[in-house]
C-alpha cells in the first residue's frame, strides 16, 4: 500500500468500534495505560516509515482524497504544519500555488490538534511532541515550537476535505479543542475503568500542569500562549487583509530564510 495507518489505543474504550483493523494493514498499540495524547502520538511516529505524517484523531472522518494535496503543501520546505482549521471559509489573506495546483494559504493561530499533518523530519527537528504538556493541548507547544524554529502553518484551501465530527455535530462535548487546553484531559475523554489508573493518570496531569506554569511567563517558552499569538499574528497578514509580511519581525526567529522562495509564489489577483 501507498500510506500506513497506525492506530494507538493508550487504554481508550473506544478501539473495539473501529472496523479498520480487518481492512487495511495496521499497527495496534496497546499498552493498557494511559500516557497521554503527547506520548502515544510520539510513540506512533516513531513506528512509521513515511516521509508524511497525518495525524487524525478517533472522532474525524476523511471527507474528500486528501493525501495528495496534504504531500503537495508539505514539499515546501517552509511549512512545518498542515492543518484544516478554515477548510471551506473564504480566506482573504494571500494565496500560494505549488506547480501540481493545490492552493494554501500561510496563517497564525494555534490551529486543530484534530488533524494536523507534518513531515516527518521536520517532527525530528522540533523534537516531537511535548510530553511535559497538558494532554488536551499538546497541539499548541508543538504549533510553538514550529514558529521557534522557524516553520509556518499552512491551510489548505477550496474544499473540505477532514471533519471533526464530535465537535461539529455534538457541540465539542467530547472535543480537546480549546483556546488553552488547560481544562483538556485526555483521561476526561477516555475515563479508565480501573481506580489504580484513574489516580495515576490525575497524578500525570498535575505534573504536567505544574511544568506549564513554570514556562508559562518566559518570552519564547512553549507554554507562553501569549508571546507566539502575538508573534505569529505580527508576522503574518490577518484575515481579510492582503498586506505583506512582516519580514522584520519574521527574522527573529528565522521565518526571513523563506521570504525569496515564498515571494515567488504568491498569487496576487486572487
Amino acid at each position: 500500500m501507498p500510506f500506513e495507518i497506525i492506530v494507538h489505543d493508550d487504554h481508550g474504550e473506544a478501539l473495539e468500534s473501529l472496523d479498520v483493523k480487518d481492512k487495511v494493514s495496521t499497527i495496534i498499540l496497546n499498552m493498557g495505560l494511559n500516557f497521554g495524547l503527547p506520548t502515544a502520538s510520539n510513540r506512533a511516529i516513531r513506528l512509521s516509515t513515511s516521509k508524511y505524517i497525518l495525524f487524525i484523531n478517533q472522532d474525524c472522518e476523511m471527507m474528500l482524497p486528501c493525501l495528495r494535496d496534504y504531500a503537495n503543501v508539505l514539499d515546501k520546505p517552509y511549512v512545518g504544519i498542515i492543518s484544516p482549521w478554515g477548510d471551506g471559509d473564504v480566506i482573504t489573506s494571500p494565496d500560494y500555488i505549488n506547480a501540481s495546483g493545490t492552493k494554501f494559504t500561510l496563517t497564525y493561530g494555534i490551529g486543530a490538534g484534530c488533524v494536523m499533518a507534518f513531515r516527518r523530519d521536520f517532527w525530528e527537528n522540533v523534537g516531537g511532541f511535548e510530553e511535559d504538556t497538558i494532554s488536551g493541548c499538546s497541539d499548541t507547544p508543538l504549533l510553538y515550537k514550529m514558529w521557534r524554529e522557524g516553520y509556518f502553518r499552512a491551510l489548505l484551501l477550496g474544499p473540505k476535505r477532514i471533519r471533526n465530527v464530535d465537535y461539529e455535530e455534538h457541540k465539542s462535548s467530547h472535543s480537546t479543542i480549546g483556546r488553552t487546553g488547560t481544562d483538556c484531559c485526555y483521561p476526561k475523554i477516555f475515563p479508565h475503568t480501573d481506580q489504580a489508573l484513574r489516580i495515576q493518570s490525575k497524578k500525570r496531569e498535575q505534573f504536567c500542569q505544574r511544568h506549564v506554569d513554570r514556562e508559562r511567563y518566559e518570552p519564547a517558552s512553549i507554554s507562553n500562549v501569549d508571546y507566539w499569538h502575538e508573534y505569529s499574528q505580527k508576522i503574518l497578514p490577518q484575515s481579510g487583509m492582503l498586506s505583506s509580511m512582516n519580514w522584520k519581525n519574521g527574522k527573529k526567529h528565522g521565518q526571513f530564510k523563506w521570504k525569496e522562495s515564498i515571494e515567488k509564489e504568491i498569487i496576487h489577483n486572487i
